[in-house]
C-alpha cells in the first residue's frame, strides 16, 4: 500500500481535528474523512469523539479491504 508521504504524492493541506494538527490529503471527490488510528491516538481523550460501530470495510485502491474503528458525526 502506498502511503502519501510528501507533497509530490498530492494536493495536502495542513489543519487541525480537535485541536490536534494534521496535513489533510484534499480529495475533492470524497464524501468522508478518514483519520489514521495514529492521528486519533494524538487526540487529547478529553475532546476524543466516541466512535459508534461501523460494519463494512473500506476498499482500497489495490483492491484489498481495511476494517473502519468506527464513526462520529463530525
Amino acid at each position: 500500500m502506498k502511503r502519501v508521504v510528501g507533497i509530490d504524492d498530492g494536493p495536502l493541506a495542513k489543519g487541525s481535528i480537535l485541536g490536534t494538527e494534521v496535513t489533510f490529503l484534499i480529495d475533492t471527490g470524497a464524501i468522508v474523512t478518514i483519520v489514521s488510528p495514529a492521528v486519533l491516538s494524538r487526540t487529547p481523550e478529553l475532546r476524543c469523539p466516541t466512535l459508534k460501530e461501523v460494519k463494512t470495510d473500506m476498499l482500497l485502491a489495490d483492491g484489498s479491504f481495511l476494517p473502519f474503528l468506527g464513526c462520529t458525526p463530525f
